[in-house]
């Protein structure tokens, strides 16, 4: 178990653990960080549409919906194409300008390819590249790939 600053807390739902740290700077929201474990199961992309709704309330709707997209696609890559067995974990952090939103998983990484013209594969990625502000694939551990939306933009 990680140890946890004196501003987190953790938080059970629907039989995931959150850990929820908030920082309020003058009575608003400085910054927020949300995290879960999800199985490598077809239904965990759902499931991580519904965890990310825990910042729906900050967020532009543009926003949550392209988050609700990206998030999908990224962790349906991650149970389609990992082979080793392994929890997937999903963290989101909204912080003043960006929302950034991490999905780890036991693989050993990989360099992203190129998406292949005429083919009906690889549109995750694509999506990505197309609607996030920054976005990478590295290896934290386990592999990781990020991306973030700015709150300026819908």
């Amino acid at each position: 178990m990680r140890a946890l600053p004196e501003e987190s807390w953790r938080s059970s739902a629907n039989g995931t653990t959150a850990v929820v740290r908030a920082t309020w700077v003058t009575g608003s929201l400085n910054s927020v960080f949300y995290s879960t474990t999800l199985p490598k199961s077809p239904s965990s992309a759902a499931q991580a549409r519904l965890f990310l709704d825990q910042v729906r309330e900050q967020l532009d709707p543009g926003v949550f919906e392209n988050a609700r997209l990206l998030l999908s696609e990224l962790v349906a890559n991650a149970v389609e194409h990992v082979a080793e067995e392994g929890e997937l974990e999903v963290r989101i952090a909204l912080e003043e300008g960006a929302l950034r939103v991490e999905v780890l998983d036991p693989g050993p990484g990989f360099v992203p390819p190129q998406r292949q013209a005429g083919s009906d594969r690889g549109w995750g990625l694509h999506f990505t590249d197309r609607l996030a502000s920054r976005w990478a694939a590295d290896f934290e551990g386990r592999a990781r790939v990020w991306f973030e939306l700015s709150l300026s933009e819908s």
